[in-house]
């Protein structure tokens, strides 16, 4: 896929705008596919600099993300087996669920767990980790259970 001029000055207002929101005291859940993969992550970072965010990268095998596809009806074929891989790559996450063989409840509760045990850490006063998402942060956790398509990379 192919993105043109437009579709960055779009993505630009997109991101400040996510980030208006938070500063502003929304807390903001984010899904989104980083079809620059690292790229998409800096322009990401760089708007959002100052705010705690916490980085999931939602994986999922290529072969089950064009399978699930195709059983929604509501995607274009073809878009999810080739962005399986190349969406992480280049890409830190402070934690990682796959979803190749679980349950979306599953991904959930680990990603609130892992957010509990950093505001936990935050809130002792722990030091280290990732400044994004709190201190002590892994870099990945357990994989957990979804039946989302591969590519999630931000929440």
């Amino acid at each position: 896929m192919a993105v043109g001029p437009e579709f960055r000055r779009l993505e630009a207002a997109w991101i400040e705008g996510v980030a208006a929101m938070a500063r502003a005291g929304a807390q903001v859940v984010v899904d989104e596919v980083f079809l620059g993969g690292a790229d998409s992550r800096r322009r990401r970072r760089r708007a959002l600099g100052g705010l705690r965010v916490l980085w999931v990268g939602v994986r999922c095998d290529g072969a089950v993300a064009a399978g699930r596809e195709v059983a929604r009806g509501d995607r274009i074929a073809g878009m999810a087996a080739p962005r399986a891989d190349p969406v992480h790559r280049g890409v830190v996450h402070d934690l990682e669920v796959d979803t190749t063989h679980s349950e979306s409840m599953g991904c959930a509760r680990a990603i609130a767990v892992h957010v509990v045990r950093s505001a936990a850490r935050l809130s002792a006063g722990f030091e280290g980790g990732s400044p994004e998402c709190g201190p002590g942060s892994p870099r990945s956790g357990p994989a957990a259970p979804s039946r989302r398509g591969p590519g999630h990379s931000s929440r």
